[in-house]
C-alpha cells in the first residue's frame, strides 16, 4: 500500500511517534555508553535541538503569557523515522 492512500495526519502521527522513538534510543544509548568513548561522543554531538528563545513571551495587555518549546532530533530520531515510514509504506 502506498502513502497516497494514507491521510496526511496519520503519515505526520507516524513520523512523529518514529522521531520520539529514536530520541529515546538516542538518550537510552547516551546514558549506558562510557562518557569518554567516541561513540557516545557521536550520540551526544550529532544532536541537534530546534526550540524557541528562552524569552519568548506573548503580551497582550492584561494577560502575559511565555511558553517554551523545544523539538531534539539526533542520528537514531532520523533512523526512527526511516523505520516508521518503512511500516506505513509496507504494512496495513
Amino acid at each position: 500500500m502506498s502513502t497516497k492512500s494514507r491521510s496526511f495526519r496519520v503519515i505526520v502521527l507516524i513520523s512523529f511517534f518514529g522521531c520520539l522513538i529514536g530520541t529515546i534510543l538516542n538518550k537510552i544509548f547516551i546514558f549506558i555508553l562510557p562518557k569518554d568513548t567516541i561513540i557516545s561522543r557521536f550520540f551526544i554531538d550529532s544532536s541537534t535541538i530546534i526550540k524557541l528563545p528562552d524569552d519568548f513571551e506573548i503580551n497582550l495587555g492584561i494577560l502575559k503569557t511565555s511558553f517554551s518549546f523545544q523539538f531534539e532530533v539526533g542520528v537514531l530520531s532520523l533512523i526512527g523515522i526511516l523505520v516508521s515510514w518503512y511500516f506505513l509504506r509496507y504494512f496495513r
